[in-house]
C-alpha cells in the first residue's frame, strides 16, 4: 500500500512510496513520471492538473480534499506569504550571499559600474543588476 490515512486531525493522507527531490511523492504511469498528488486529484475529479497547492503544506499529502488548482504564479505567492519558499544563499545554486549582496549594493551607491561588480563578484551583469535593483534578493 503506497498511502497511509493518518488519523490526525488535520487528515492527511501520506504517500508512502518514491519521493523527489523536493519531498513529493511521485510514480510512473505509462513511462512518465507523474506527482502521486496529481494522480490523486485525477482519480477523484478526472482531469490532470497543471499546478496544485496543498493547503496543509505536507508534499507528501494526497488527500484531494487538502489540494486546490492554481496557476504557477499563486503557488509561488502561497509559498512565500506561508514563509516556505527557499531564497538568497539557501538556494543550491545561488552564487552571491546576502553579505555579498549588500556590500554590492552598497558599492554600486558609490558609483561602481555594473560590469565591475559583475567582475568582482564573477556572476553576470544581469545577476548584478536584478541584485542592485531588488528584482532578486528582495529579502534583504
Amino acid at each position: 500500500m503506497k498511502v497511509v490515512v493518518v488519523e490526525v486531525p488535520d487528515g492527511c493522507w501520506l504517500w508512502r512510496g518514491t519521493l523527489n527531490d523536493s519531498g513529493y511523492g511521485v510514480l510512473y504511469l505509462n513511462k512518465k513520471q507523474r506527482r502521486a498528488h496529481h494522480m490523486a486529484w485525477f482519480l477523484t475529479y478526472g482531469d490532470w492538473p497543471k499546478y496544485l497547492m496543498h493547503r496543509c503544506d505536507t508534499p507528501r499529502c494526497v488527500n484531494p480534499a487538502h489540494l486546490s488548482e492554481g496557476s504557477q504564479r499563486q503557488n509561488m505567492a502561497d509559498m512565500t506569504n506561508k514563509g516556505r519558499r527557499t531564497r538568497g544563499s539557501a538556494i543550491t545554486w545561488a552564487k552571491l550571499t546576502e553579505e555579498r549582496v549588500i556590500e554590492l549594493r552598497s558599492l554600486r551607491g558609490q558609483g561602481w559600474s555594473y560590469n565591475r561588480l559583475a567582475a568582482r563578484y564573477g556572476v553576470s551583469k544581469a545577476a548584478v543588476v536584478q541584485a542592485v535593483q531588488r528584482m532578486t534578493w528582495q529579502h534583504i
